[in-house]
């Protein structure tokens, strides 16, 4: 992770200078870092990496066990706020990264649009944080919190989220435990009609489950 850093924040200079320098900034627009034991002492680094990156718009880094330690890093930096699509499934991130990733949701300059988070700790404790934050939230479009030892509990709390008509843009809400039958959950909302006559509107109807 360090050297990839390196590569993108300092590039190896040109021979001939005819101008002055500007600022380096990397093309990358998606970076992908599947299961690459970055654990969390890359988290920095990365930051600095998404930092010099201004197109970078969708981060992967599921199986790297970051932790807590690591989402907290990542939520905090303000790199955070330009990304629309983060997956950080199998990190080991519980409850306290949790609490960092849901402030990082409520402000306003949040545009993340996707959130994959499913195989961590995030339990029920985690899920109300991050809850909190998705009340406050006007981006996210699609959130994965599958496998991570959500109970009964967390079930009503997502409920009673639901029934509170206080977040308008989410539209797919994910979560599945296997051998858990009360944590068996999809989402979806269903689009709003399209304007026609009758008929139309029955064979353009909303095939996702009410």
């Amino acid at each position: 992770m360090k050297k990839l850093r390196e590569s993108c924040t300092h590039p190896r200079p040109s021979k001939v200078v005819t101008r002055p320098e500007k600022p380096y900034r990397s093309p990358l627009v998606c970076l992908w870092l599947e299961s690459n034991y970055l654990y969390p002492r890359a988290a920095e680094d990365l930051v600095q990496l998404i930092a010099v990156s201004p197109s970078l718009r969708h981060l992967h880094l599921a199986h790297n066990s970051i932790g807590n330690e690591g989402a907290k890093v990542l939520a905090q930096s303000n790199s955070f706020s330009q990304l629309q699509v983060c997956n950080m499934s199998d990190n080991e991130i519980g409850p306290q990264g949790i609490r960092e990733i849901a402030s990082a949701l409520s402000r306003p300059d949040c545009v993340l649009r996707t959130l994959v988070l499913d195989s961590n700790r995030v339990g029920d404790d985690g899920l109300e944080k991050l809850l909190e934050g998705l009340r406050r939230n006007a981006s996210l479009k699609s959130l994965d919190l599958s496998y991570n030892r959500i109970t009964r509990r967390g079930l009503n709390a997502i409920r009673d989220f639901f029934r509170s008509g206080e977040n308008t843009t989410l539209e797919s809400f994910q979560l599945e435990d296997e051998g858990n039958e009360n944590c068996l959950f999809h989402f979806s909302r269903c689009p709003p009609p399209k304007p026609g006559n009758a008929s139309q509107r029955r064979r353009s109807s909303c095939q996702c489950d009410r």
